[in-house]
């Protein structure tokens, strides 16, 4: 992750006291006419050469992210002109014919299927392991688990062989195990429960002799496809399934025996390449977690948000986090007539600048940008621009939703209950 992202972004002008939808586009004094793209330059680093406030670059370069597949996508050699159309500032390329190739040895790929510049400078493998994940309790009901490793260890370590059960394809595995249970912190809703990742995996190959060895034609009526039968006693014969064998690449905790697995998400193949926007809503979210389990997150750290795609916050969406004292109590001093104390509102303070990198229904993922301080769970998530505005922090409460069990038990998952082998 480099620092100069952080330079272009305070130099940027992150000291604003207007909301961002009454904002007009603002170029910078400094803002070049032209500026020819270089490897490691991230979107986010150019919206900052050129905008007082960096995610205003879908107004800038003149894109509707609903219409157009990949409005976004700029590659190093390509140069980047400013022009004027009505009066409004209009940032363009100098050819939009010409996409430049890169060359990998041996050979030589276009950049044209996807390789322009990132977002910003993000390992998000690296991230996704070390940040929270909260996920529901449907998607854990089936989820492939770790049964057994070398030397029927219960821990395992990078390099170990293992076995899981439950894995429907090949690929790339997370491992992860259960942390708490998250509620909304305003309408104390549960809405599920924060993981820790644990390590990465890969499947291994492997001969499945016996199952392709299940040619009755009463096996296979009384199968599933992945079963066969194996002989406990002559006249006793049990469906059985074969062990998905896996090898452990990296360790973010401790890879334990019954930790879930996960596929690895598509964003973190993909990289980190979408177009950073203001929001399309306005936003009234709060901080639910943060990175490892800490209790404040500062620069480059991860928070999760209690608000997602079905309010209107999507992958690139820009958004601020502000710290609001409701009221302090005061001395009327002089007024003899009426009451002593009074209540004085404070206004809110714009803590951080995060942008949105995975969004799922009603959870977002964040990575703080920069920060005048630490954020906190339960810290206020608004549009950018809002610094000392003093808007309403009250929340409702509303009845809980009727949950499956829980399996928490003092303090801890009970793993071996809630697993079925």
């Amino acid at each position: 992750m480099q620092r100069t992202i952080i330079t272009l972004l305070c130099t940027a002008g992150l000291a604003i006291s207007t909301s961002s939808f009454a904002q007009t586009l603002k170029l910078r004094a400094d803002a070049p006419a032209r500026y020819t793209v270089k490897q490691g330059d991230t979107l986010w680093g150019i919206s900052g050469r050129y905008l007082s406030n960096p995610w205003q670059w879908p107004k800038l370069w003149n894109a509707n992210r609903t219409q157009l597949r990949s409005p976004h996508l700029i590659y190093p050699g390509q140069t980047l002109v400013l022009s004027y159309v009505n009066g409004q500032p209009v940032l363009g390329l100098e050819d939009s014919t010409k996409i430049p190739v890169i060359k990998i040895h041996p050979g030589v790929r276009t950049v044209s299927d996807g390789y322009g510049i990132n977002t910003i400078n993000m390992n998000l493998a690296q991230t996704f392991m070390q940040s929270p994940q909260i996920i529901s309790t449907e998607e854990m009901k089936n989820a492939p688990h770790l049964i057994q490793g070398p030397d029927s260890r219960l821990i395992y370590s990078p390099g170990d062989r293992v076995y899981s059960y439950g894995l429907k394809e090949p690929g790339t595995y997370y491992s992860y195990r259960v942390n708490k249970d998250i509620t909304d912190p305003d309408t104390k809703k549960f809405l599920g429960r924060e993981i820790i990742i644990t390590g990465k995996l890969e499947t291994i190959n492997f001969n499945p002799s016996a199952w392709s060895e299940r040619d009755t034609v009463a096996d296979n009526s009384r199968l599933n496809d992945d079963e066969y039968y194996t002989l406990k006693h002559p006249l006793l014969k049990i469906p059985t399934t074969t062990a998905q064998p896996m090898m452990i690449r990296e360790i973010g905790s401790e890879i334990l025996k019954g930790d879930y697995l996960m596929r690895e998400p598509d964003f973190i193949k993909t990289g980190f390449q979408f177009m950073p926007h203001e929001p399309s809503v306005p936003v009234n979210a709060k901080v639910l977690s943060i990175l490892d389990g800490v209790s404040e997150a500062a620069q480059f750290q991860t928070i999760a948000i209690n608000q997602g795609l079905s309010q209107g916050i999507d992958p690139g969406t820009v958004i601020s986090i502000y710290r609001k004292i409701n009221t302090t109590k005061v001395e009327r001093r002089g007024n003899d007539d009426g009451p002593r104390y009074g209540h004085i509102s404070i206004p809110s303070e714009e803590l951080a600048l995060a942008m949105v990198y995975q969004a799922n229904e009603n959870i977002s993922y964040a990575l703080i940008l920069s920060s005048l301080t630490n954020v906190s769970v339960g810290d206020t998530v608004r549009e950018p621009g809002r610094d000392l505005d003093d808007f309403s922090n009250h929340s409702t409460h509303v009845p809980n939703e009727p949950q499956e069990p829980h399996y928490y038990e003092h303090g801890n998952y009970n793993r071996g209950d809630y697993i079925k082998y």
